[in-house]
C-alpha cells in the first residue's frame, strides 16, 4: 500500500498544480473585467448627461427666442398702434411712403421666425424621445446582463480538475456578462473587446472540453483496474501515466495474496465505478450545460454586438440632428438679427417722416403768418395807393387851378400891358403932337421910366418861376406815381412766389428745405403836399 500511497501522491502532485492553477489568473481577469465595465458604464452615462445639457440648452435657447419674438410683436402692435400711416398736422394731411412697405416685411419676418421655432421645438422633442429610447435600451440590457447565468452542480471532493474548470468556466461567465454589459452602454470601440471575450471564450471552452476528454479517459482506467475512490481524483491525464498506474495498481492487487482482501477490493471498486460512473453523468450534463451557456453567450454577444451598431447608428443621428438644429438657430438668430434691423430702420424712417412733419407744420405755419403779413402789407398798400391818388387828384385840382390862375394872371397881365400900351401910345402920340408942336423931345418923369421899365421884366420872371415851379410839381407827382406801381408790382412778384412755394411745400414732402424768411413789410413814404 505504500508504493500505491507514494504513487498516488505523485499523482496529486502533479494533477494539482495544473488544476488550481487558472484561479489566480481568472480573479485577476475578472476584477479587471469589472474595472472596464465600470469604466464603459460611466461613459454612456457621461454621454447621456452631455446629451441632456445639450438638450436643456437647446430649450434655453428657444425660450430666449420665444422671449424676443415676444417682445418684437408688442413692439410690432405699438409700432402699428401709434405709427399709423396717415398724420395730420397743421391742417396738413401727409401719408408716410414707407410705413406700409416696412410693416409687411416685419409682419412676415415674424410669422417665418415663428415657424422656425416651431420646427425646432418639434425636431427637439424627437431628439428627447431618441435619448429616453436609448436609455430604456441600455437599462434592458443592463437588466439583460444581470440575469444570472445557471451554475453548474458542485462535485464530489475527488474530482478537483473538474471543479477547477467548473470555476473557471464560472468565473470566464460572470466576467463575459459584465463585459457584455460595458458593451451594451458603450461605443463603437468596445466591440473589439467584446470580439477579444468571444475569442477568449472559445479558448476557455475548447480547454474545458479538453479537461472534459482527460477526465473520461481517467475515469474509464480506473474502471477497468479498480483503483479506490481517493485514488481516482489523482489520475494523470496521459496515456503513460495511464500505463504506469495500471502496472503499479496491478503489482499492489499481486503483492496481496489474500482471496478476502481481493474481495473486498473488488467490491470497493465496484461501487467506485457507480459512482464514477453517475460523476461522469453528472459531467456529461454540467458539458451540455456548459455547452448551451457558451451558444447563449455567443447568441448575446451577437445581441450585444447588433445593440451597439444601433446605438451607435443613433448616436450618429442625434450628432447629425443636433448640428441641423445648431444651423436652424443659426438661421433663426440671423433672421431675428435682420428682422431687428429691419424694426431700428423702419424706427428711423418714422422718426425723419415725424420730423418732416413737425418741419412742414412749421413752415405752414410760417406761410400763413407770412399770408397774414401779405395781405396785411397789401392792404396798406392800396390804402396808400388811394391815399397818393387822392393826393395825386388834389395835386392835379391845384396844379389846374394854378394854371388858371396863371393865365388869369397872363391875361391881365397883357390886358394891363395892352392897356399900359395904349395908354404909352395915346400918351406918346399925344406928347408927339404937342411935342411936335414945341419940341422933337417927350420929357418923363425918372420913376415912371422906373416903373416902365422894370415892371415888365418882374412880371415876366414872377411868371417864370410860376411856371417852372407848376412843371417840376407835375414831374414830381409823376415820379411818385412810377414809385407805387413798381411797390405795386414788387409785392404782386412776392405774393405769386409764396402762393407757389407752399403749392411745392404740399406736393412734395420728403424734401427737406429750409425756412424761407418772411417778407419784410414795404414801408411807403408819402409826399407832403405842397
Amino acid at each position: 500500500m505504500s508504493a500505491s500511497e507514494n504513487d498516488d501522491d505523485e499523482a496529486l502532485g502533479k494533477f494539482s498544480p495544473a488544476g488550481e492553477s487558472p484561479a489566480k489568473p481568472s480573479s485577476e481577469r475578472l476584477h479587471q473585467r469589472r474595472a472596464v465595465a465600470e469604466r464603459e458604464r460611466a461613459r454612456p452615462e457621461s454621454d447621456l448627461s452631455r446629451a441632456s445639457s445639450m438638450a436643456n440648452e437647446l430649450e434655453r435657447q428657444i425660450e430666449q427666442a420665444n422671449a424676443k419674438a415676444r417682445s418684437h410683436r408688442s413692439e410690432l402692435q405699438g409700432m402699428r398702434a401709434s405709427g399709423s400711416g396717415r398724420r395730420t398736422k397743421g391742417h396738413v394731411e401727409v401719408e408716410a411712403p414707407g410705413a406700409d412697405q416696412a410693416r409687411d416685411q416685419s409682419n412676415t419676418l415674424y410669422v417665418e421666425v415663428m415657424q422656425e421655432l416651431d420646427r425646432v421645438k418639434r425636431e427637439l422633442r424627437k431628439l428627447q424621445r431618441e435619448v429616453k429610447a436609448a436609455r430604456e435600451a441600455k437599462a434592458k440590457a443592463e437588466r439583460d446582463a444581470e440575469t444570472p447565468t445557471p451554475t453548474p452542480s458542485a462535485l464530489s471532493s475527488g474530482s478537483r480538475p473538474l471543479e477547477s474548470v467548473k470555476r473557471e468556466a464560472d468565473v470566464d461567465n460572470e466576467g463575459r456578462g459584465i463585459a457584455e454589459l460595458a458593451e451594451a452602454g458603450g461605443s463603437r470601440k468596445n466591440t473589439q473587446a467584446t470580439r477579444t471575450h468571444a475569442k477568449s471564450l472559445q479558448r476557455d471552452t475548447s480547454r474545458a472540453s479538453d479537461h472534459e476528454e482527460s477526465w473520461r479517459f481517467a475515469t474509464a482506467s480506473s474502471s477497468e483496474v479498480g483503483l479506490e475512490p481517493e485514488e481516482m481524483g489523482m489520475v494523470p491525464v496521459t496515456e503513460e501515466t495511464d500505463h504506469i498506474a495500471n502496472g503499479e495498481s496491478a503489482m499492489t492487487i499481486t503483492q496481496h495474496g489474500e482471496h478476502d482482501d481481493r474481495l473486498s477490493l473488488q467490491a470497493a471498486a465496484e461501487a467506485e465505478l457507480t459512482s464514477a460512473r453517475i460523476e461522469l453523468v453528472s459531467i456529461k450534463e454540467e458539458g451540455i450545460r456548459l455547452t448551451n451557456s457558451i451558444e447563449r453567450t455567443r447568441r448575446e454577444t451577437a445581441r450585444v454586438t447588433e445593440e451597439i451598431d444601433r446605438l451607435t447608428e443613433q448616436e450618429k443621428r442625434a450628432s447629425a440632428q443636433v448640428q441641423q438644429l445648431n444651423a436652424r438657430l443659426l438661421r433663426t438668430r440671423s433672421r431675428l438679427d435682420a428682422a431687428t434691423a429691419a424694426d431700428e430702420r423702419a424706427e428711423a424712417m418714422l422718426a425723419e417722416l415725424s420730423a418732416a412733419l413737425r418741419q412742414l407744420g412749421e413752415e405752414t405755419e410760417a406761410a400763413e403768418k407770412e399770408r397774414a403779413l401779405t395781405e396785411l402789407e397789401n392792404q396798406c398798400v392800396r390804402e396808400d395807393a388811394d391815399t397818393v391818388g387822392s393826393e395825386i387828384a388834389a395835386a392835379e385840382q391845384r396844379v389846374r387851378e394854378s394854371v388858371k390862375e396863371l393865365e388869369a394872371a397872363r391875361a391881365s397881365e397883357a390886358a394891363a400891358a395892352e392897356k399900359l400900351r395904349v395908354v404909352v401910345d395915346s400918351a406918346m402920340q399925344a406928347r408927339a403932337a404937342v411935342m411936335s408942336q414945341r419940341t422933337g423931345n417927350v420929357t418923363i418923369l425918372m420913376f415912371e421910366y422906373d416903373y416902365l421899365t422894370g415892371r415888365a421884366e418882374v412880371v415876366r420872371a414872377v411868371a417864370e418861376k410860376k411856371v417852372a415851379a407848376a412843371e417840376a410839381w407835375v414831374e414830381a407827382l409823376g415820379a411818385g406815381e412810377k414809385e407805387v406801381v413798381m411797390r405795386t408790382e414788387a409785392i404782386e412778384r412776392e405774393i405769386a412766389e409764396m402762393t407757389a412755394g407752399e403749392g411745392e411745400a404740399s406736393d412734395d414732402l420728403r424734401e427737406e428745405r429750409e425756412p424761407r424768411v418772411g417778407l419784410h413789410r414795404v414801408q411807403t413814404r408819402r409826399r407832403p403836399a405842397p
